[in-house]
């Protein structure tokens, strides 16, 4: 299909109506005379080649035929607006706009392939991008044009334009575009922040009308010649930079120019009037400006204004006074006529600069920071009245000379770092900063009389051969020497004390103090290297961390050091020292990981601190008579094997010499306590005990190979883990010792012990350790809780003097025969939970079994007096106890709830002293017999629930069974004698259940006997009540009947229809039918008492009431 007409009547093409619509590819299409509305995008993208639009449309939206293969257009008359983008990127390439057209709106021939086109009269603006990327190479603009908006022209590629009557041009107007010259038309004021940026602009001349020129207008441009009025005009920041332009003449009476005004650009030559009073920022930055002279009323060059040039010549005014921050940055040029009157350079003047010589004036006076970082020059006069170099001032400048005058009395932080400079004339009234002659080759200093400070960092970073400390210095501040290299340094009289930091990371061999030196600072030396350090003979006190991580030949001190303070030989590599005799106070962690071998220990010390030696590599020490304490873990890890503590020692601390070589020590008579690890993980082979030693901590001889020392007289008390892991196999406790604290003995190897006095046996002081027979003395009173749990021991010998078994006391113990004498009263809850114990003894003393005292024991004799007074068998006391024969003693008062559970008991005997068995006391029970002694009236619910004893002698005192009490047990028979009380469920699904008696007045509860459906004998003798489904699925069953009539309780009658199959009853019977069943008499009679005769007497038959019923009877009995 190449054309398509469409019908008259038609009247909206909507938005995307034809937009790229390739399945029906027309070229032409035919609109009806109704048309009025084109949506946007309807015929973008399409094949449509020609078009002709009719009258009734007035308008074109948005981006109508925009990426379309149109070629022709042919418009209506009264057609006056295309809106945005409506040929973009389209094939168009003619176009005549008709008269009534005000504005070209943005976008709408971009890209396109127009290259002509007519304008109207009427045409007042063009919109952004309006002719971008398209063709068009020149365009004249009507008389009434009045605005080219921001971006109009931009991108496009118009080489010629003819505009009038404009005042202004937008921002961005030209830019990028093609345009070589331009016009500029009388009226115009204002040309846009970048108008003709990036454009090819090669010449301009600008009328007397003009005013000012936006930021970046010429930016980047073509642009080598341009003619200004002469009139004072405004000029926008980098309005030239980056442009071509070369030379240019300011108009004669301009005042002021823009900041980066010529940044970057071609200008060689410039003319700046006189008019003008400051050189703005980065004027002439980056360009190729070449000579210049500065307007008379400037004095100052501001920052950035001649960076990166290489000017040649500048011409000075006079008087002139200062070059600016960056003024002179990366410049090339090599050299430079300074202004008499200069005072000052401002920070960065000259960095990077390849300036070959500076030649200052008298008036000159300061320097800015980094002023000359990285130059050139190698040599410089600072004149009279320079009071300081700043910092970085010649940072890794080539300077190798410095002529400075007596005025400077400051030279601040790295000022000559990394600058050839080799000898500096110091004066005694200078400031020196941090590290200001670092790594530059300034190798003899020589600090002059009179200085009475060397300022911090001031030879840091240095490599000096010598240096001179004169008399006057007072103070050495901190890191003054920071990671100096020396050889030799005396330090002078006068100097009292050393500050912190002071040497620190320093290289100096030799260090020799002045002997009027009394202490020396916190972290003085740290990551120092020394050879020798002679110390001061008035030195009397050395701050902590002094010496941290510094590697030091040997240290001489003389008889005058008092006290050190902690940690002052901290990680120090040190090889040789000996303490003068004066030495009263060492400090904690004084020679933690410190490389010293040996050392002696002057008399008057009483006090190893804490940590003192721990993880060093001391083999040996002398330590003085008068030392009293050694606190804890003074020798931790340590390499010591050689020591001898001398007879005043009383203390000493908790892994003093843990994890040492240490093989064999003495301890004082004066210590009463080894304390927590004092020995653990030592080589520690052979001991010898104080006479006063009472107290052993925890795992003191741990993983040590201490062999069987022999303990003193005075030991009461011994640790948790004291021997774990050690060699020790024999310990004999003298009469004193009272105590085995938690976990005493627990893994360690020994095998034989022996008590000869004991009161306290602690939580699993036996566990894991070899011993296997253990006699107790007579005196312990109580095992506490889990006192041999988990314990090997397979034999005991019990004192009568034991009275409580706590709780878990032998809970996974091995020992599987117990015998306990008379005396003990009381096991307590979970005594014997667990563990092993097959057979056990029980005195007649015992008053109390605690909760799971016996619990999941395997016990298979148990020997139980015959009395006791037991107040009570806790819950699961003998759950899943497994024994032949048990006799629960006469005396006992109560059994608690699940006492008994699960256990299997072949007899089990339950006397009448019981008052109370809980609730599943004997639930899931295994007994062949169980016999409950006459006296005992109650069984609480699921007292013998599911219980398996096909033998169980109830007594003629039980009259109360509360609920589900033999739910599902195996009893075979039952006799409820009068007045009893079977509650809900408490025979239900007694499946072995076959004979059951009911003597009179009893209450049987719903689903007593619920699922009782193996019953197949029942007896009753008269009335009793039977609640709801109390029989429910008991049928079949033969009732004999000794009662003269049938039931009469309605209750019982409505629950027990359906039970009999056979009924039988004595010659009395009086009724027709029992339970709606005719009966069988099982008895004759020829007269009333022989019909007496043939009942089975019973204690509870009342006779009186038989006959009376008897001589009662109606005709319907």
């Amino acid at each position: 299909m190449s054309n398509i007409t469409l019908p008259q009547g038609f009247e909206h093409i909507g938005d995307h109506a034809f937009s790229r619509n390739s399945e029906v590819p027309f070229r032409y299409i035919n609109f009806p005379s109704t048309i009025k509305y084109f949506g946007a995008y309807a015929f973008s993208g399409c094949s449509l080649r020609d078009v002709v639009i009719p009258p009734p449309i007035t308008q074109l939206d948005p981006y109508a035929f925009a990426n379309c293969l149109l070629i022709n257009i042919s418009m209506s008359p009264v057609l006056t607006k295309i809106l945005d983008g409506c040929f973009y990127a389209s094939s168009l390439q003619y176009i005549t706009l008709n008269e009534g057209t005000t504005r070209i709106y943005p976008h709408t021939y971009e890209f396109s392939d127009l290259w002509k086109i007519v304008l109207p009269s009427t045409l007042t603006n063009i919109g952004a991008f309006a002719f971008g990327s398209c063709p068009l190479r020149n365009i004249s603009l009507p008389d009434g044009f009045r605005q080219v908006e921001d971006l109009g022209f931009a991108n496009s590629n118009l080489e010629y334009c003819s505009i009038s009557n404009i005042t202004s041009l937008g921002r961005f107007a030209f830019a990028n575009a093609f345009l070589e010259s331009f016009f500029v038309p009388e009226g115009i004021t204002t040309i846009g922040p970048y108008a003709f940026a990036n454009s090819h602009l090669v010449f301009v001349i600008f009328p007397y009308t003009i005013q000012s020129f936006g930021e970046c207008a010429f930016s980047d441009t073509e642009i080598t010649k341009i003619i200004f009025p002469n009139r004072p005009l405004s000029f926008g920041y980098k309005c030239f930079n980056g442009s071509l332009i070369n030379h240019i003449d300011l108009p004669e009476k301009q005042t002021m120019l823009a900041d980066y005004m010529f940044a970057n650009s071609h200008i060689k030559h410039v003319t700046i009037p006189d008019t003008v009073t400051t050189l703005s920022e980065g004027l002439f930055s980056g360009s190729t400006i070449k000579h210049i002279k500065i307007p008379s009323k400037v004095t100052a060059l501001s920052r950035y204004c001649f960076a990166y040039t290489n000017v040649k010549n500048i011409t000075f005014p006079d008087p002139f006074y200062s070059f600016g921050d960056y003024c002179f940055s990366h410049s090339t040029f090599k050299n430079i006529k300074i202004p008499d009157t200069l005072r000052s350079f401002g920070n960065n003047c000259f960095e990077y600069s390849k300036v070959e010589k500076l030649d200052l004036p008298a008036t000159f006076r300061s320097f800015g920071s980094y002023c000359f970082q990285y130059t050139e020059f190698e040599e410089i006069t600072l004149p009279e009245g320079v009071t300081s170099i700043s910092s970085y001032a010649f940072y890794y400048a080539k300077l190798k000379r410095i002529n400075v005058p007596s005025t400077i009395t400051a030279v601040y932080d790295y000022a000559f770092t990394g600058s050839q400079i080799d000898d500096f004339e110091m004066n005694n009234k200078s400031y020196y900063g941090n590290r200001p002659f670092s790594n530059n080759p300034f190798k003899h200093p020589y600090l002059p009389e009179g200085q009475t400070t060397i300022y911090s960092y001031e030879f840091g970073d240095t490599i000096l051969d010598s240096i001179y400390i004169p008399s006057t210095i007072r103070t050495i501040q901190s890191y003054a020497f920071y990671n100096c290299t020396l050889p030799e340094i005396q330090l002078n009289e006068g100097l009292v004390s050393l500050n912190s930091y002071a040497f620190d990371h320093s290289y100096i061999s030799i260090i020799r103090f002045s002997n009027t030196i009394t202490t020396i600072g916190y972290q003085c030396f740290q990551y120092s290297k020394s050879n020798e350090i002679y110390m001061s003979n008035k030195l009397d006190y050395i701050n902590n961390y002094a010496f941290q991580y510094a590697i030091i030949g040997t240290i001489y001190y003389f008889n005058s050091l008092r006290e050190l303070s902690y940690n002052v030989f901290y990680y120090c590599q040190l090889s040789n020292m000996t303490f003068p005799e004066t030495l009263r106070t060492l400090g904690e962690a004084d020679f933690k990981y410190c490389t010293l071998q040996s050392i002696n220990i002057p008399e008057g010390v009483r006090t190893i601190p804490s940590y003192c030696f721990q993880y060093s590599k001391i083999e040996s020490i002398t330590l003085p008579n008068s030392l009293t304490t050694i606190n804890d873990q003074a020798f931790y890890q340590s390499r010591i094997h050689d020591i001898v503590l001398p007879p005043n020692v009383n203390y000493i601390d908790q892994e003093c010499f843990y994890q040492t070589p240490l093989e064999e020590i003495n301890i004082p008579d004066p210590v009463t306590t080894l304390r927590s690890s004092t020995f653990a993980y030592s080589n520690l082979t052979r001991i010898t005990l104080g006479k006063s030693l009472r107290e052993i901590y925890s795992s003191c001889f741990a993983y040590t190979r201490l062999e069987n020392p022999e303990l003193p007289n005075s030991l009461v008390s011994v640790g948790n883990y004291a021997f774990q892991n050690s060699n020790v196999t024999e310990l004999v406790f003298k009469e004193n010792f009272k105590t085995l604290d938690d976990y005493a003995l627990a893994y360690s190897n020994i095998t034989t012990v022996e008590f000869r006095s004991l009161v306290n046996v602690n939580i699993e002081a036996f566990k894991g350790n070899k011993v296997s027979r253990l006699v107790i003395p007579e005196g312990l009173v109580r095992i506490y809780s889990q006192s041999f749990q988990n314990c090997k021991i397979k034999y005991f010998d019990f004192p009568k003097s034991l009275e409580i078994i706590e709780s878990y006391s032998f809970r996974y113990s091995y020992c599987s025969e117990m015998v306990f004498k008379e005396g003990l009263k009381q096991i307590e809850n979970y005594a014997f939970y667990d563990s092993n114990i097959q057979s056990i003894t029980l005195p007649s003393t015992l008053e109390y079994i605690g909760n799971c005292a016996f619990y999941t024991c395997q016990i298979t004799n148990i020997v139980m007096p015959e009395f006791a007074n037991i107040t009570k068998i806790g819950i699961f006391a003998f759950s899943k106890t497994i024994a032949p024969y048990f006799t629960i003693p006469k005396g006992t008062k109560v059994i608690e709830e699940f006492a008994f559970k699960g256990s299997c008991i072949g007899y089990l005997k339950i006397p009448n002293t019981i008052e109370s068995i809980g609730k599943f006391a004997f639930t899931g029970l295994l007994s062949d017999f169980v016999e409950i002694e006459p006296g005992v009236t109650k069984l609480e619910e699921f007292t013998f629930a599911f219980s398996h004893s096909p033998n169980i002698k109830l007594p003629v005192s039980l009259r109360y069974f509360g609920p589900y009490s033999f739910l599902s047990s195996e009893i075979p028979e039952l006799f409820i004698w009068n007045n009893t009380q079977i509650l809900n469920g408490a025979f239900e699904c007694c499946i072995d259940l076959t004979n059951l008696t009911i003597q009179i007045d009893c209450r049987i509860g719903r689903d007593a006997f619920l699922n009782c459906s193996f019953i197949r004998n029942i007896t009753t003798y008269g009335e009793f009540t039977a609640e709801a489904d109390s029989f429910h699925n008991v049928t079949n069953v033969t009732v004999v009947h000794y009662g003269l009539h049938d039931i009469r309780n309605p209750t019982t009658r409505e629950n027990m229809l359906g039970v009999p199959r056979n009924v039988f009853v004595t010659c009395c019977y009086r009724s027709p039918r029992f339970l709606k069943i005719r009966p069988v008499n099982l008895t004759t009679c020829d007269g009333i008492w022989n019909c007496f005769s043939y009942n089975k007497p019973s204690s509870s038959v009342r006779y009186g009431a038989l006959a009376a019923m008897y001589f009662s009877r109606t005709d319907d009995d």
